[in-house]
């Protein structure tokens, strides 16, 4: 596979000499056949000829900026990291934003940013066993930042918050606290402004610990719309109990209150868009999100405007006339039932990844000889033509769990492969 360096001295694209316009892929159909017959033809000649995860840099850009256009001038931006898992793409999207917030779930990736990043100030995404912040403290190189001031541990319950503050008093350690709230989504946290206020008074009561603020992820607003209503309803409502939430710490202690010094944290990819007025819809200073800029398919319907910037390029291997399915050869649709064209089959390098084919269209799999991680099949009406070393693209249902089933990154832009970013290690 090539290196980045191969790829650089080849002539590759300089990221800050991009218009902002996106560049001339950004307004490609996304299942249109030059451009995936471009991606392809790039991907041979830089020498990739395996399963290869591609990020198209032209269209990532067209869509920070259109998602940075949607955000609020009121509302800071935090970049989720688990959703966009490479140290080239994070740095990427802090240069185009200027944010160098960002919010981390996973202990290895905290470390990493930590080192590289000193400027960075850290929201944990999730509460973590107290001994992952033991294994972030044992583990630190030196870096010129300061977790008391900008690493902030996400606390759910009292129970986790006296393990941490038993840390941070056998540790000798100041450690910055903030609270997971529940605004409806119910995956845990504090689920009252009432059952906030012993956690409240606890932070305050030890030295050694800082109240950061308060976390409350949104994302019912979306995915249970068909049983809580109007999104516009639902955000109404997650707004109201927020700002209760805070009235309940200024009632501990006013600065606790103080949305200049405090981070009050919403939002995801999914209702970002919901919060383009900023104060006039929701009392919190910051949204959150990461997989929109890529647009896996599960962001479509709250970002149709944006396109997909990231597939998965899988060879073909074979080629097979008709559907020959063990034990049901003379069945020339190999048992298969539905409506769909089966004419004939073909088996690419890999598979079974949580994405779905796009490019040629139209590729099945096939209900009865089913999904493969080793040699995915997929059939198809006979108008599509297939060769073995052509490529099938999917897009990946979502980022988080994708991304880091592959080595390394394969950056498209402007009708070659310019880049090759890596991937964060998770251990």
């Amino acid at each position: 596979m090539p290196t980045r360096r191969d790829l650089m001295a080849a002539g590759g694209a300089s990221i800050m000499g991009l218009a902002d316009t996106g560049g001339a892929s950004a307004n490609t159909p996304v299942h249109d056949e030059a451009y995936f017959s471009s991606i392809q033809a790039s991907l041979h000649a830089a020498g990739f000829f395996a399963p290869t995860l591609v990020v198209d840099r032209d269209r990532l850009l067209a869509n920070i900026i259109a998602m940075q256009r949607m955000r609020s001038s009121t509302l800071d931006f935090r970049i989720v990291v688990k959703s966009l898992p490479s140290p080239e793409l994070i740095q990427f999207i802090m240069d185009r934003t200027g944010s160098y917030r960002l919010m981390d779930f996973h202990r290895p990736f905290l470390s990493d940013a930590a080192e590289r990043w000193p400027q960075v100030d850290i929201l944990l995404g999730k509460p973590l066993p107290v001994g992952a912040a033991a294994a972030f403290y044992a583990g630190r190189r030196a870096s010129r930042l300061r977790p008391e001031r900008q690493v902030h541990w996400l606390i759910d319950t009292v129970e986790r918050l006296a393990q941490y503050r038993a840390f941070a008093n056998q540790s000798r350690r100041n450690l910055s606290i903030a609270l997971e709230i529940d605004v409806g989504f119910h995956r845990g946290g504090f689920a009252s402004p009432r059952s906030v206020g012993e956690a409240l008074e606890i932070i305050k009561a030890e030295p050694r610990l800082h109240f950061a603020g308060f976390m409350g992820y949104d994302a019912h607003i979306t995915i249970f719309e068909q049983q809580l209503g109007p999104q516009h309803t639902s955000l109404s409502r997650v707004s109201s109990g927020y700002s209760d939430f805070i009235a309940a710490a200024r009632a501990v202690d006013q600065s606790f209150g103080d949305s200049t010094s405090r981070i009050f944290n919403t939002g995801g990819s999914t209702t970002f868009p919901l919060y383009r007025d900023g104060g006039a819809v929701t009392p919190c200073n910051e949204v959150a999100a990461g997989s929109g800029m890529l647009k896996p398919t599960f962001c479509d319907r709250a970002l149709p405007d944006l396109l997909p910037a990231v597939f998965i390029a899988a060879p073909v291997l074979k080629v097979l006339e008709g559907v020959s399915v063990p034990g049901l050869e003379s069945d020339p649709r190999g048992g298969a039932t539905d409506a769909i064209e089966r004419a004939r089959t073909t088996f690419v390098y890999g598979g079974r990844w949580m994405a779905e084919p796009v490019w040629p269209r139209p590729l099945s799999s096939h209900p009865v000889f089913g999904r493969s991680s080793n040699q995915d099949m997929f059939t198809m009406p006979a108008s599509v033509r297939l060769a073995p070393d052509d490529y099938v693209f999917l897009r990946p249902n979502q980022t988080e769990g994708v991304l880091l089933q592959f080595g390394n990154i394969a950056v498209y832009s402007d009708g070659a492969i310019v880049d090759v970013w890596s991937l964060l290690q998770q251990t």
